[in-house]
């Protein structure tokens, strides 16, 4: 079985809504339809003037993604990933 890379999944779910399927921090199994897709993405808020916004970390061992049934954005670590599937 070939092993991914945290680049793999990024060009996956950027190109595509993705079935991922991983295990949380509390140990239980999450199910999660996920994208990276410009066009399915939030218009980005600004709540600060762009002088005061700070610029996260990126943080390789995690994937910040958009959850399509929750309306909102989610991440789980890349080494806990179980599957991940194009949706068709």
């Amino acid at each position: 079985m070939t092993t991914l890379t945290r680049n793999d999944y990024l060009t996956m779910l950027r190109d595509n809504i993705c079935v991922v399927t991983f295990t949380k921090r509390d140990g239980t199994e999450r199910i999660m339809r996920c994208t990276l897709k410009s066009d399915l993405l939030p218009a980005p808020v600004a709540t600060k003037p762009t002088t005061e916004v700070k610029v996260r970390k990126t943080n390789p061992d995690t994937l910040a993604v958009w959850d399509l049934d929750k309306s909102a954005w989610r991440g789980f670590s890349v080494e806990q990933i179980k599957e991940i599937k194009q949706e068709s």
